[in-house]
């Protein structure tokens, strides 16, 4: 899957045709800006919760009915 998004016609996953790409994720330095936020707001904020107990896992790479029973059981 070595293919930019503009080559590709549709999702190799989903099969969507509803593919587009972020102007903004065309300018390197927007990408970077992005990825140092969340290095520095997000995955502190993520510890802290998870130290608290707040946070709860779901594998997301199973099927969607799975995924659904996982998150019944957490919510209730």
């Amino acid at each position: 899957m070595n293919q930019h998004l503009h080559d590709i016609a549709q999702c190799p996953i989903c099969q969507s045709k509803d593919l587009y790409q972020r102007t903004d994720d065309q300018m390197i330095e927007k990408i970077e800006t992005r990825f140092a936020w969340y290095e520095e707001l997000c995955i502190p904020t993520l510890a802290k919760l998870e130290a608290q107990g707040l946070v709860r896992h779901i594998n997301g790479d199973q099927p969607i009915e799975k995924v659904f029973e996982e998150l019944i059981k957490i919510i209730g």
